[in-house]
């Protein structure tokens, strides 16, 4: 018993582990996430900048704080806060006592709501901490070990988790196909429009309360079949696109934790999209490819911005979770005028396609666009108008919606110019990529399934007698323009 009373009392009373702990074990969740796209140095000066905050902290606190176990709280909670903001901000913002307020209140403020709540919160905690005569032994203790032990969880996990392998259930033999007759002898341009997130009408009606009719009917009245039980296979735009650009379903394993391990599989799944067999097959008969999209496709780099870039990646992709985001925005936001500080190119995208392209016209055309909207961020509402960085970050349903309302109307315009433009019946896919994973006041279950859900709709040339139904799959879309060999 002396020996229990005296390991408590070393551990509870002596040693005070948890300032530390909790940077180590956020560097080890960091890191594994994004062991595969940071250099060497990268890694080892974010390891040292964690490491430093969290000594700077804890020797701060001590200067201010005489107990030293009291100081050394006070610095966890701070570091905590910190480091795990985004966490926090999300878990803050979807309470739904405190989003009613919010909404109520603050709406589109939001931002520096969460960021006064959660900053004067932790100075009343530390205060309190400070002041009270309770010596927080215990307290002390069960940090120590909780942290111990999700940072063992955290090791475990890394050591025991398989490789998550990405490759396509078509081998390249068997997607080698030829475009059909009729098409190689029109060569009519073909567009290939991804709308990311964009769910069914169907789920508008059920979710929204949304007719989205008057979208349908105008595309229904240019010559486009609308399809309305598309599914997308996967919920995350690379693996959706890898699958669509090779006309093939990708075995993945552990599709559940696609995301979430997409730093490990990142490589793989771009060089699928990168070296698409649909693209090498359009170029090979005759076709010039048209890259308006966020991926690097052959030679064809990403026209503007991808969000999913390869390799080399800044130190600032550890800190994605941190209060760093927010801060750089910020101070950005007082020293860059709207028209230097980055957007999204949703609205180049839309007017590059609605110009001619400066190419010889007997030149053949397959564009490729991917147009990151109705996907947050919402930095427009259903009339074009600029929203804050605030309220564009937001998920809210009703955000989402007005979004769609937008793109809805830019789609529209786009397909009228082109078709103005042409000079014969294009090829036309619109689509979405996955549909929308963060529907509110549902379960899980409904949320899975949404993800998958997606709108589209296609304009065939009348030569090609393809006979369209609702039971198309959108893998098979593109694949209908050629005949099996």
């Amino acid at each position: 018993m002396k020996q229990i009373e005296k390991l408590k009392y070393f551990f509870s009373e002596k040693i005070i582990l948890h300032p530390i702990l909790i940077g180590i074990l956020f560097i080890t969740t960091s890191l594994y996430s994004n062991w595969l796209i940071s250099t060497s140095n990268n890694k080892l000066f974010f390891i040292v900048l964690v490491m430093v905050f969290c000594v700077a902290v804890n020797r701060l606190s001590r200067s201010l704080v005489r107990n030293r176990i009291k100081a050394s709280l006070i610095a966890t909670l701070f570091i905590t806060i910190n480091l795990y903001y985004k966490y926090i901000e999300k878990i803050l913002s979807e309470f739904s006592l405190f989003k009613w307020f919010m909404d109520l209140f603050i709406n589109e403020r939001f931002g520096w709501f969460i960021f006064a709540s959660i900053y004067i919160s932790f100075l009343a905690v530390a205060f309190i901490i400070s002041k009270t005569r309770k010596k927080l032994f215990s307290l002390n203790l069960y940090l120590n070990v909780v942290i111990s032990l999700f940072l063992a969880y955290e090791v475990g996990s890394i050591i025991f988790t398989k490789p998550f392998n990405v490759e396509l259930v078509n081998t390249p033999k068997q997607q080698e196909k030829k475009l059909i007759n009729s098409l190689i002898l029109d060569k009519p341009n073909v567009y290939f429009i991804i709308l990311d997130a964009y769910t069914s009408s169907e789920s508008l009606k059920k979710y929204w309360a949304y007719d989205n009719s008057s979208f349908e009917n105008s595309l229904t009245k240019m010559g486009f079949f609308v399809t309305h039980t598309s599914k997308s296979d996967y919920d995350f735009t690379p693996y959706c696109m890898a699958s669509y650009l090779n006309m093939s379903l990708i075995k993945v394993y552990n599709i559940q934790l696609l995301s979430q391990r997409w730093n490990w599989q990142k490589d793989h799944v771009l060089k699928l999209i990168e070296n698409s067999s649909l693209i090498q097959q359009f170029v090979s008969s005759g076709y010039k490819f048209i890259n308006y999209s966020i991926f690097n496709i052959g030679n064809d780099k990403a026209l503007f911005y991808t969000p999913f870039p390869k390799g080399n990646e800044p130190i600032a992709v550890f800190f994605q979770q941190t209060i760093y985001p927010y801060i750089n925005y910020k101070i950005k936001r007082f020293t860059q005028s709207s028209e230097q500080f980055p957007s999204y190119p949703n609205l180049k995208f839309f007017k590059l396609l609605s110009e001619k392209y400066p190419l010889k016209s007997e030149v053949p055309k397959f564009y490729y666009a991917h147009i990151l909207m109705p996907h947050q961020p919402f930095e427009y509402d259903e009339n074009g108008n600029k929203m804050s960085y605030e309220y564009s970050t937001l998920i809210k349903n009703d955000s989402y919606l007005k979004l769609l309302r937008y793109t809805n109307s830019m789609v529209i315009k786009t397909i009228q110019n082109i078709l103005t433009n042409e000079k014969k019946k294009p090829f036309i896919i619109i689509q979405g990529d996955h549909g929308y994973r963060f529907l509110e006041n549902v379960d899980t279950k409904i949320q899975k399934t949404e993800g998958h859900t997606i709108f589209s709709a296609y304009l065939y040339p009348n030569e090609l007698k393809i006979q369209l139904n609702d039971s198309i799959k959108p893998i098979e879309a593109l694949s209908l323009l050629f005949d099996e060999k």
